[in-house]
């Protein structure tokens, strides 16, 4: 399982855990897109710079302690009254998802 971060980075979990394994530097900015190749051991990454990045695994998995870091990403960067969180989920999101189908 992996996932892009507004630091640039892209994280990769265990699956069975859930914990974060490895954390990549993708992009100076936002990495905002990861695909899987279908079959091959393969990750595309891209975000705000005109670059898409191939990764593929080079030897060993190291697995440092990551914890720290998952938690400082999870920190609110833009923190909102709750009435407005449920303002956007409920009545913007739906009607920006409809305009974009």
């Amino acid at each position: 399982m992996c996932a892009g971060s507004d630091d640039g980075r892209i994280f990769i979990y265990a699956a069975k855990s859930g914990l974060p394994i490895v954390a990549l530097e993708a992009d100076e900015d936002v990495a905002n897109c990861v695909a899987p190749h279908p079959s091959l051991p393969v990750l595309a990454t891209s975000g705000i710079e005109s670059a898409v990045r191939l990764w593929s695994p080079k030897g060993p998995a190291v697995n440092p302690d990551l914890s720290q870091e998952v938690a400082a990403n999870q920190v609110d960067t833009f923190p909102l009254p709750h009435s407005w969180r449920t303002l956007i989920v409920r009545f913007v999101y739906p009607r920006l998802a409809a305009v974009w189908r």
